[in-house]
């Protein structure tokens, strides 16, 4: 269901599997963290931070307890760091992801799929804080694995481009950016598509076209970012005002 951008079904059978985890394993199980950590990410990106910050911290106790050397520890470092990141709090967010990189290095080894998306989370952190000196070579890192296991038709790794697209965008290189921001959407428009993630890239070349003054196309991929995330993911007020400022914007450029 995820995979298919199915987040609000994902959340009823999250939370199913959660409350049948700690009737059968108990509170302290790592399929009960493992639930409480799946829930708490979908509950971020449909955009109830707070029920997602009291999940992923339940989730975190529970595994620096009994699980300190495992990947379920480091995807619950890397979603809360996600979740300040998106708060603006990236001095809270950068420790957290580099432990959760960390954790997850030692727990997988360098070459693994979860690694290449803990670089990653690190990165978009650095380039949040407009450093992409340090957010670039995260992000080809991050890339490079995921091409090494042959993984590039996965959804992680069209949005793996996008990101690495917008931090391109930001130290002027609008040609790599692009390239790789159009071959993002191009995954993501094959089906099965996971809607949300796509409208993202959607938004990400949206900007990109601002940066060229194409206010069409801008006005074109960001209104069809902001509908979608309007449809899917309603409560994350922030990325919805986001793309409305950004909306704007354009507009005015046509007038």
């Amino acid at each position: 269901m995820c995979g298919l951008g199915k987040w609000r079904e994902a959340d009823g059978v999250f939370e199913e599997s959660l409350t049948l985890s700690r009737r059968a394993l108990g509170p302290k199980h790592v399929r009960t963290a493992a639930d409480l950590n799946a829930l708490g990410n979908v509950s971020m990106l449909l955009g109830d931070m707070p029920r997602a910050d009291a999940l992923l911290t339940e989730a975190l106790a529970i595994e620096r307890e009994n699980y300190p050397a495992g990947l379920q520890l480091g995807n619950t470092l890397a979603a809360l760091s996600a979740l300040r990141r998106r708060a603006g709090k990236l001095d809270e967010a950068l420790p957290l992801a580099e432990e959760a990189l960390s954790v997850t290095l030692k727990a997988e080894g360098t070459e693994g799929p979860e690694s290449a998306m803990m670089y990653r989370n690190v990165a978009q952190i650095h380039a949040a804080a407009c450093r992409t000196d340090r957010a670039l070579p995260l992000y080809r890192k991050a890339r490079a694995i995921l091409e090494r296991l042959g993984a590039t038709s996965d959804s992680r790794y069209a949005a793996l481009l996008s990101q690495e697209g917008l931090a391109l965008m930001d130290d002027g290189k609008l040609g790599l950016a692009e390239s790789g921001m159009r071959r993002a959407i191009e995954l993501l428009s094959r089906a099965p598509a996971d809607e949300l993630e796509l409208a993202m890239a959607q938004n990400n070349l949206g900007l990109l076209r601002m940066r060229q003054k194409k206010y069409r196309e801008a006005d074109e991929l960001l209104t069809k970012a902001l509908s979608t995330e309007q449809l899917y993911n309603s409560q994350d007020a922030a990325q919805i005002s986001r793309t409305q400022d950004a909306l704007t914007k354009v507009r005015s450029s046509l007038r």
